[in-house]
């Protein structure tokens, strides 16, 4: 079974998801992939960005949807959204 993601950006790109057993795998080019990749020295200003009124448009455009975030390399969550 095949699920097509559309996902529209500054970037216009679409991606392709396929369903594997154990949930969806996301095919996406290297500049995508490097977008959607958080660490501990960027995810504070992203969620800061995101969840702002004015600056939910910016946030998606700079580090694409929350949604797709490769949460990967990030330590720590801890307290993520007590500023908000």
């Amino acid at each position: 079974m095949s699920v097509i993601v559309s996902y529209m950006s500054g970037f216009s790109t679409l991606r392709t998801a396929s369903y594997v057993s154990k949930g969806f795998a996301l095919h996406a080019t290297p500049r995508i992939v490097e977008m959607l990749r958080r660490s501990d020295e960027d995810i504070h200003k992203a969620i800061i960005k995101w969840c702002g009124q004015e600056t939910r448009a910016e946030a998606e455009e700079e580090y694409g949807h929350m949604s797709f975030w490769d949460t990967s390399m990030v330590t720590s969550m801890e307290a993520l959204f007590k500023c908000l």
